[in-house]
């Protein structure tokens, strides 16, 4: 399991691998889902995950790939 927080935001997601490649958490302060899958080598948004508010993690994402 993966965990990384956003300073900025405050938040902070504990991610799961599932089979099909997608990173998938919980963010419990909106309530929903959030997911992430590779795209040529680069973690891009999926499920919420493009939204404006996980730009940080999907930063920090791409600096571990």
């Amino acid at each position: 399991m993966l965990t990384i927080k956003d300073n900025e935001t405050g938040k902070e997601l504990s991610f799961e691998l599932l089979g099909n490649g997608i990173l998938k958490a919980y963010d419990y302060a909106c309530g929903w889902d959030v997911s992430f899958k590779k795209v040529n080598g680069q973690w891009v948004g999926h499920m919420n995950g493009g939204l404006f508010g996980y730009r940080n993690i999907l930063k920090q994402l791409n600096k571990i790939r």
